[in-house]
Order: structure tokens, then C-alpha cells, then sequence
């Protein structure tokens, strides 16, 4: 996303400013930072009010427009294994 999209065609809703701010080269804090990925992940939230409802997002939790902020997610052991051989062999890929 650009800064001319962002001023152009974003709606004014939480994230916009920390995502405007960011792609004019400020340094954002960690909740600043979340809600600006979240914003530009959502596409400037179309409509501005819905739950973006991707519960395996790490941030999701974070997510000013979360419908259960905060909640611990619950994952499948499957799942976590199957990230854990992911991160395992990206980290022995960037080794090489």
C-alpha cells in the first residue's frame, strides 16, 4: 500500500493515521504498529465496523476491530507442528 492510496481511498477509521504515519518514514509503537497492519491487511477496513474474523492471524488478538480481543486462540496440535517443521526448515534455509 502506498501513501497516495492511503490518503486517496482509505476511510478515516482506527489505523489509518498509524498507517500514514508509517509510510511517511515515523518510527510507531507497538500497538500503532498493529493497528496500521491491520488497517492495510483489511484494505482500509471497506467498511469500517466489520471483524476481520482471521482468527490464525497472530495479531487477531490485537486487532481493534477483533470480536474477542485479547482472547487466547486456540490451535490444533496439528497445526502448531506443522508451523514449528515450517520455521524449522525457513531458519535451516536461511543458514545455507
Amino acid at each position: 500500500m502506498k501513501l497516495l492510496d492511503v490518503e486517496e481511498y482509505g476511510l478515516r477509521t482506527n489505523g489509518y493515521i498509524q498507517l500514514k504515519s508509517y509510510l511517511e518514514g515515523n518510527k510507531l509503537s507497538f500497538l500503532q504498529s498493529i493497528k496500521a497492519k491491520c488497517y492495510e491487511c483489511n484494505n482500509g477496513y471497506v467498511d469500517g465496523i466489520r471483524d476481520c474474523k482471521i482468527k490464525n492471524c497472530p495479531l487477531y488478538p490485537f486487532s481493534p476491530l477483533s470480536s474477542k480481543p485479547y482472547e487466547k486462540i486456540k490451535v490444533s496440535e496439528e497445526f502448531r507442528q506443522a508451523k514449528k517443521e515450517m520455521m524449522l526448515k525457513r531458519h535451516q534455509d536461511n543458514k545455507l
